[in-house]
């Protein structure tokens, strides 16, 4: 029975109903006519050749050829009951058949495709490293696997029918073809092909049977898995515990602690392994082995035997570690020992520690007294010369002569410019004469300008003759003023470098003297206590306390390592006697007892702490007597230096009023009256004391109470008594109070025309700048050259006031106009200086000035010396040189001169004032039309009583004060010393050593075993992939050809002239008879003869689905198969013309009656 696919799968394609009967006359009709228009001749070429493109056996399966194969039914195939007859003849035709074979293929290996992506997809998840180690991974392995077994069963329901249908179309193929090619071309799954519906058969129940298995493993896997693990990881723990401890008991270096730590953890594992085991089999119904433990080895005596050994270690370490101790307590007696020998050395060398040195102080002291002196030496004979009568007689004698030599030069300046004029013109007027005369032109016009100009250059000839005369004779009666004014300037400069060199030498002496009293005074204000006498019983305390310490916690670390010697010891009998061996003794003698002399220790500790303790009282005595000491002392130098500053006070004072010479001297007179009262500070201080210093009354207090302290009651110590010390400072401090006021207001006068380091800095500054040249700081530099250098002036003017203030915030040209400025008697010198004695200079902005050369500073410098007076003496009050300014003129030169501050002028700082004026004095103004003008300054001396109210003078102002006698450190007192001795050598008896073997072990301790429950890749093959064979067959009559208007389905149509065109598959080219699909040749395939009156037409067919796609094999099948080439091209199986002529009335009437039939049969099946 043939189960037809268009009554089954496409029933809408039904062409009529039942009960038409009408249908079947029709189609008998055609099918008459169209089976008597077969019977056509053949070709001759293709009666007389047969085609070699088939080869067909003359057997099948071992039954003569035409008779169909028979295939075996298996499980899950249909029988022939329920698909009929494959081998009966079905009215279907071999297209339709095929046509049916090959959809329901397509739907089985799709299926199939679908098991075989299902399989992969759970063949990735078991293959996964971490498969246990994923979340879910258990439900996603369940869900994976029922996926699976879904689509193998899906795969599995279209078994029967794709084996009916390919059995059927087999049928059809050997109803069709007398030499019947195979229905299948291939049968593929992951390494089998073959070419045989009995291959699919077998592929399709293996794999039934391969799934079944299987996943019935992966299921039980999962089911026992944690049962399974359990008793895997006792079993990996139980194998590492007893590999772990099998090791330990082959290598002796393990302790008997280790190896009973190994074998407790060995028994934990075995009990956890055997409870494992004994769920696992209940779980699963196995009969897995548990391990019993009375099959592993006994080491009880080899760990008696171990402990023994170890015990005894132990005690030979504790016993070492005790004669250690001992050592070290010996050690720290000798140390204790040294430490108290030198505190009762130190004791009985006890003296009163040395005073601070007053050598230093003291020298300084007097080097800054001869410096004084040697000042007022040098300032008498600075005197003499500065202030001989004779000097301003000498002074203006030169300084007439000197003006009438600048007067004589003028004119000589002023007559050569006629001269050198008239000169030139003269000159011109012979050069043009003489043109004139070389031309050959008239020089009669020449001659007569000559002789015009020629008496003009004789007069001014004869006038600068005369001229120069005059400056020769001022030159001849300048010399002798000259030389006189020279040797007072000699003179001056000599004791003015003197007086120089004396101040320089007290200012440094005084820095001297102030550095010793300063590094005295810290010396001797320091803090005298126990702590600072020498020797330093502190320390020395400090390390008999340390070392005594020491020994105690030697002597407690001695005790605390017998102790624990002792319980090693009795440790060590312990495992003895557990051992067997109770006949041997730990040790042979008992330990000493270190009671004893931890009790002698102790008495020791206390007997010399009696002595520490009464150590300090004695310091204390000492350092009250030390402290009295110091300060008695200390107020002895104060006294000393009040009286050195009062000294040179009153020298300076003196000094500074005979020399007229307050500007130099006031601050080496504010820096000792400085001193001065630095020193009353400090003698207060000494004296009455503060929160910080004790007074001397309080230091006294202090030596009392320390006596008394100690146990001194006879005092020896002598010392001045409070009430001079203090009555003393009393006076002084009266005559210093009414002293300090007048001195400070006479300070604040003399700092009026003070010079200050600073400003002197920075006026100086501004005279050598070529943008200012002066000492008020105006910019006063020529940026172009305008100008044409020439001679040029330097105006020196003196001027006197009462104080600088009467210069200061006016013009100088308002100076003369009130009373408060007036000039000296030299009060105005012009010093020319000639272009050739400058030089042009740029400044570092750019601009541009005239430097001086050094011989005309020189020049002025000479000049400067006798006229600068250092002092001025008017209407009875004396001026003193006190400062020097320069003042600028702007950049035109025109600007009125000013000085606003004491800042815009220089005060003198030493008895060299030209000297200080030359060393700043760099150049002048590029505009040589503007003169550099000079100002000396002269200020008003102190006047005593007016100004001055200190009255250093009277000796009753500042008295000297006397220093007290020294006392010195009658006695010490009696002092009682300690001593120590070492304590005597501590020893103890070593331990008693076993020498024998140690017992063996025989055997290991078993380990676990493992389950074998991992979650491998399935080995399942691939869900068989099936591709059929297309065979196609043409009428007989005309072979090769297919009737006009005839159509096979799929194959292509017919050509207008009724021959057959073949049918190209597209995509591929034509193969020849003997090739393969692939362009292979088959060897041994040939064509053979079909059945009479038939053609039969092979065509190689894939699958539907691209993925389903399989390429025909190639390899030789076995020789019962049907062998059949697979071409694009139909191949035909043509009758011979002997047979064809016979026969053509029988194929149409066998054509009529087949289609009659057929459509009878599908009319009664409707």
């Amino acid at each position: 029975m043939y189960f037809n696919r268009k009554s089954i799968t496409h029933e809408h394609r039904k062409m009529y109903k039942v009960g038409k009967d009408w249908v079947v006359g029709s189609i008998a009709t055609i099918g008459l006519i169209t089976g008597l228009s077969v019977g056509r001749p053949l070709t001759a070429s293709a009666a007389s050749e047969p085609d070699p493109r088939v080869e067909q056996s003359d057997e099948i399966d071992g039954k003569p050829a035409g008779d169909p194969p028979v295939i075996q039914n298996k499980t899950g195939e249909p029988t022939s009951e329920d698909l009929g007859d494959p081998t009966a003849t079905s009215s279907a035709s071999l297209a339709d058949t095929y046509s049916d074979a090959q959809e329901q293929v397509d739907v089985a290996n799709g299926k199939a495709q679908a098991v075989n992506d299902s399989l992969a997809k759970l063949q990735d998840l078991l293959n996964a490293a971490d498969l246990t180690a994923q979340a879910n991974w258990q439900e996603n392995i369940r869900a994976a696997l029922a996926e699976y077994q879904s689509k193998v069963s899906a795969f599995g329901e279209t078994n029967a029918q794709t084996q009916a249908l390919i059995t059927a179309y087999q049928a059809k193929i050997n109803e069709t073809i007398k030499d019947s090619p195979n229905a299948v071309k291939q049968v593929t799954d992951t390494e089998t092909i073959g070419d045989d519906l009995v291959d699919y058969q077998e592929l399709t129940a293996n794999l039934q049977k391969d799934v079944a298995v299987q996943v019935q493993t992966v299921q039980t896997n999962l089911a026992n898995y944690v049962v399974s693990d359990q008793v895997n990881q006792a079993s990996e723990a139980l194998t590492s515990a007893a590999t772990k401890l099998n090791d330990g008991l082959e290598h002796p270096a393990l302790t008997s602690a280790d190896l009973i730590k190994l074998k407790t953890t060995y028994d934990q594992a075995l009990m956890a392994y055997n409870t494992a085991v004994v769920a696992y089999n209940d779980k699963t119904g196995k009969a897995m082995a548990v391990i019993s433990a009375d099959k592993n080895p006994e080491i009880t005596q080899m760990l008696a035997d171990l402990q023994v050994t170890e015990a005894y270690s132990q005690a030979v370490a504790k016993y070492e570690d005790f004669q250690a101790k001992a050592k070290d307590y010996q050690t720290a007696v000798s140390t204790w020992q040294t430490a108290m020998n030198e505190y009762n050395q130190a004791l009985g060398s006890l003296t009163m520690p040395a005073m601070a040195s007053k050598v230093e102080l003291q020298d300084a002291r007097q080097a800054v007294a001869a410096a004084a002196n040697q000042m007022v030496e040098v300032q008498a004979a600075y005197s003499k010369v500065v202030q001989d009568p004779q000097n301003e007689a000498i002074v203006s004698a030169y300084l007439d002569v000197y003006k009438a030599r600048l007067d004589a030069v003028a004119e000589q300046s002023s007559v050569k410019m006629d001269y050198d004029k008239s000169l030139a013109a003269l000159e011109k007027l012979e050069e043009y004469l003489a043109k004139t005369q070389a031309a050959g032109a008239d020089t009669t016009h020449w001659e007569a300008e000559i002789a015009k100009k020629s008496p003009s250059v004789a007069s001014n000839k004869i006038r600068f003759d005369e001229a120069t005369q005059v400056v020769e004779a001022a030159e001849t009666a300048m010399q002798e003023p000259k030389a006189v004014f020279d040797d007072m300037a000699k003179r001056e400069e000599s004791v003015s470098e003197a007086f120089n060199r004396a101040l320089d030498d007290l200012n440094t002496k005084l820095a001297g003297w102030q550095e010793a009293y300063a590094a005295y005074e810290t010396a001797i204000t320091k803090p005298v206590s126990s702590e600072s006498s020498a020797p330093d019983f502190k320390a020395m305390a400090t390390t008999v306390l340390q070392t005594q310490a020491a020994v105690q916690a030697a002597l407690s670390a001695m005790t605390n390592s017998q102790a624990d010697y002792q319980v090693t010891l009795t440790a060590y009998q312990t495992a003895l006697d557990k051992s067997g061996r109770t006949t041997v003794k730990a040790t042979d003698e008992a330990l000493p007892d270190l009671a004893v002399l931890q009790t002698d220790l102790s008495q020791k500790i206390e007997d010399n702490a009696t002595v520490l303790v009464a150590t300090p009282k004695l310091l204390a005595v000492i350092a009250a007597q030390t402290a009295l000491q110091q300060r008695i002392n200390q107020i002895n130098q104060i006294v000393l230096a009040i009286n050195s500053d009062q000294a040179m006070l009153k020298n300076i004072y003196e000094a500074a009023y005979a020399g007229n010479i307050w500007t130099v001297l006031t601050d080496s007179f504010q820096t000792i009256g400085t001193d001065l009262a630095s020193k009353a500070v400090d003698y207060q201080l000494a004296i009455n004391g503060d929160d910080q210093v004790a007074s001397y009354a309080k230091l006294i207090a202090t030596l009392k109470a320390a006596n008394a302290d100690y146990g001194i009651t006879d005092d020896a110590y002598t010392y001045p008594a409070n009430d001079d010390v203090t009555a003393q400072y009393s006076n002084f401090g009266k005559n210093w109070t009414g002293f300090e006021t007048a001195y400070q207001e006479f300070l604040d006068f003399l700092a009026k025309s003070a010079p200050t380091e600073e400003n002197n800095a920075t006026v100086a500054a501004r005279m050598k700048d070529g943008d200012y040249l002066s000492t008020n700081g105006v910019y006063s530099a020529t940026e172009d050259d305008e100008f044409d250098p020439g001679g040029s002036h330097v105006n020196i003017y003196t001027r006197y006031a009462q104080g600088l203030d009467n210069f200061l915030g006016r013009f100088v040209k308002d100076w003369l106009l009130t009373s408060d400025v007036q000039s000296t008697r030299s009060n105005f010198v012009t010093f020319d200086i000639g272009s050739t004695d400058t030089e042009k200079a740029t400044s570092t902005t750019g601009a541009n000035y005239l430097t001086v050369n050094e011989d005309k500073k020189a020049e002025l410098a000479e000049l400067l010396q006798g006229m600068v007076l250092p002092f001025y003496e008017k209407n009875g009050t004396v001026y003193h040189l006190t400062a020097f300014a320069v003042p600028g003129l702007g950049r035109d030169g025109y600007d009125s001169p000013r000085l606003d501050s004491i800042q815009d002028v220089y005060t003198f700082k030493s008895f060299d004032p030209v000297e200080e004026v030359m060393a700043m004095f760099t150049g002048m103004n590029y505009n040589t039309q503007t003169n550099t003008t000079f100002y000396f300054l002269y200020t008003a001396s102190p006047q005593p009583g007016i100004d001055d109210l200190t009255n250093l003078t009277v000796e009753t102002t500042l008295p000297s004060l006397h220093p007290f006698g020294e006392g010195t450190l009658a006695s010490s007192g009696a002092w009682s010393t300690g001593s120590l001795t070492a304590g005597g050598t501590v020893t103890a008896s070593e331990p008693n050593r076993v020498v024998d073997s140690g017992s063996t072990v025989a055997g290991r301790y078993a380990g676990g075993e493992m389950i074998d429950h991992a979650f491998s890749a399935l080995s399942v093959k691939q869900a068989p992939i099936i591709s059929l064979n297309r065979v196609t067959e043409t009428p007989a009559g005309n072979p090769g050809t297919v009737d006009p208007g005839t159509t096979d389905p799929g194959n292509g149509s017919l050509d207008p002239n009724g021959d057959q065109v073949p049918e190209i598959n597209p995509g591929q080219p034509t193969t020849s008879p003997t090739e393969s699909p692939g362009g292979v040749a088959l060897p041994g395939r040939t064509a053979n003869k079909g059945p009479a009156g038939k053609a039969v037409k092979l065509t190689a067919v894939r699958a539907s689905d691209d993925r389903l796609s399989v390429q025909t094999d190639n390899r030789q099948q076995s020789a019962n198969r049907i062998r059949v080439s697979d071409h694009s091209a139909d191949a035909t199986l043509p009758q011979t013309s002997g047979q064809s002529q016979g026969i053509l009335a029988l194929i149409g009437s066998l054509l009529l009656a087949l289609a009659s039939g057929s459509f009878v049969k599908r009319r009664h099946q409707n």
